[in-house]
């Protein structure tokens, strides 16, 4: 099966990243149109993850959630199982603190997974070496996964 546009297209982006401080990175900022969140949010510094995800669908003539918001994902396409998995599948996480309060939401595309770990690409990803907020891939536990999710066909 050939990966889906939208996952080739974010995968063209890796390594972009938000530019600390005032100013910001144009190419991000100009993905917040496919959302309906205010223009005066429209920064690098706002959470970005749906923002990428909706570009990535919207920028390859496939439909995303419009919303700003991770969690807005959770209810997007149709939900799949694990073991149904493809690159491209959106996986939605919610990070909870010691005490099992949500703490935050994600969405990242599915890469792969093995045992109790998923690996995806998303935008908004901490670089812990740089610092900086980016298109990277990276590793979670399934534990911190709502669902994972695949655009209607």
């Amino acid at each position: 099966m050939n990966e889906p546009a939208h996952f080739t297209w974010l995968r063209s982006k890796l390594g972009l990243h938000a530019i600390p401080g005032p100013k910001d990175n144009s190419e991000i900022v100009s993905w917040f149109k496919f959302t309906s969140l205010d223009r005066s949010e429209w920064h690098d510094s706002t959470p970005w993850c749906a923002v990428t995800q909706n570009a990535a669908l919207g920028l390859n003539g496939e439909k995303g959630t419009g919303s700003a918001a991770a969690l807005s994902f959770s209810t997007w396409g149709h939900e799949v199982d694990w073991t149904d998995a493809l690159p491209g599948d959106m996986v939605v996480f919610e990070w909870t603190d010691a005490d099992g309060n949500v703490t935050g939401h994600h969405v990242a595309q599915f890469v792969s997974q093995q045992g109790n770990f998923v690996t995806c690409i998303g935008g908004n990803q901490l670089d812990r070496p740089t610092g900086f907020h980016e298109i990277s891939i990276k590793t979670f536990g399934k534990d911190s996964v709502i669902n994972v999710r695949r655009a209607k066909t």
